[in-house]
This record gives structure tokens, C-alpha cells and sequence, in this order.
């Protein structure tokens, strides 16, 4: 196989960087929002929010609410 088309496996939860603080973040139910049509992230680490692609929430496995309830 070659090594340059080698994607590794994703992490579990899937992780990605805090838009404020560059730290690691789980993409999971308890730190995504919905607010106004887009899916907003919290860092827990520094309190910042960022929006996150429905792709990122899809690889991640996170159920996508229209609005709250």
C-alpha cells in the first residue's frame, strides 16, 4: 500500500481543535448546541464556541436536533 494515500483510523470520540484555544476537543452530545441552523461547539477548557460542520457530527455519531425541544 502506499503510504502516502494511508488514512488513519479516526479517533473515538473524534477530536478536533478548539477554534479559541487550540485544545482537543471531543465532538460529543453534551458540548453541542444547536443555535439558529448551525451546530455550535463549548470548549470546556476556555468556554468558547464555534460553529461545527454536520459531517464533523456525522463521523463523530452525534444526533442532529432542528432546534431544542
Amino acid at each position: 500500500m502506499d503510504r502516502r494515500f494511508h488514512r488513519p483510523p479516526l479517533e473515538s470520540p473524534l477530536r478536533i481543535s478548539c477554534r479559541v484555544c487550540f485544545t482537543r476537543v471531543g465532538v460529543e452530545p453534551d458540548v453541542v448546541e444547536p443555535v439558529d441552523g448551525w451546530y455550535v461547539l463549548h470548549c470546556p477548557a476556555c468556554g468558547g464556541s464555534f460553529p461545527v460542520r454536520r459531517e464533523d457530527l456525522s463521523a463523530a455519531e452525534v444526533e442532529e436536533h432542528s432546534g431544542p425541544d
